[in-house]
């Protein structure tokens, strides 16, 4: 998804993030969801002073691309700017 937002942008996509000890999110509860550790990413390369568009393709409570977001900050990114194809709602909240 990211290589046709890339191509579309006409911007490099660069894969910037390591995960430490996560797991898919895809199954967990929304309570685990959200106590994903603090430092659950790292970057793999420099970032200083960039503008980063951060994709992601489903989320449900944003804690995933809310860690990712502040590893990039925490990098030395200038701005991080977050994209989501779509929402998974919590399933127990539809009635």
């Amino acid at each position: 998804m990211a290589s046709s937002v890339g191509r579309r942008l006409d911007k490099p996509v660069v894969k910037l993030l390591r995960r430490h000890g996560l797991h898919r999110q895809a199954g967990h509860s929304r309570a685990r969801r959200l106590e994903l550790p603090r430092r659950s990413f790292s970057t793999s390369r420099r970032v200083c002073g960039l503008t980063i568009l951060l994709i992601d393709d489903v989320t449900t409570t944003g804690s995933t691309i809310r860690r990712a977001s502040e590893a990039l900050v925490r990098a030395g990114a200038e701005a991080v700017y977050c994209a989501v194809l779509a929402h998974a709602p919590d399933s127990r909240r539809i009635s």
